[in-house]
C-alpha cells in the first residue's frame, strides 16, 4: 500500500485551493477533491505505477479500491488510470468490483 501513500503524498503536494473551488463549481454534486488538475493527476498517477506496475492483479486492484473507497475525486482518477493499464489482465469475476465504484 506505499503506492496509495504515495500518490495521496504527490496529491497534496500539487493540490490548489483556486482548482479545488473551480472543481466544486464544476460539479453539480458536492465533492472532495484536492485541487490538482487532470493532466498532472494522470502524470502522477503514470509516475507511481511505474514502480508498481509488476506487483499482482490483485494488488493493484487493492490499491485501487482503496484509492477510489476514498472519496476524493483525484484519488478516483488514479483508480481509474491503474486499472485502465491492468485491462488486458482482467477477468468477468474483476467486473464486480468496476461495477461497485461506478454504480
Amino acid at each position: 500500500m506505499e503506492a496509495v501513500l504515495e500518490i495521496r503524498s504527490k496529491l497534496k503536494e500539487h493540490s490548489d485551493a483556486r482548482v479545488a473551488a473551480s472543481a466544486c463549481r464544476f460539479f453539480k454534486e458536492s465533492i472532495e477533491c484536492y485541487g490538482v488538475k487532470t493532466p498532472m493527476v494522470r502524470t502522477l498517477a503514470k509516475d507511481v505505477f511505474k514502480t508498481i506496475k509488476s506487483s499482482s492483479k490483485e494488488r493493484l486492484l487493492e490499491s485501487c479500491e482503496k484509492l477510489w473507497a476514498s472519496g476524493i475525486h483525484e484519488e478516483g482518477l488514479v483508480a481509474c488510470f491503474w486499472s485502465h493499464a491492468l485491462v488486458k489482465k482482467l477477468i468477468p469475476s474483476d467486473f464486480d468490483l468496476l461495477e461497485r465504484w461506478v454504480g
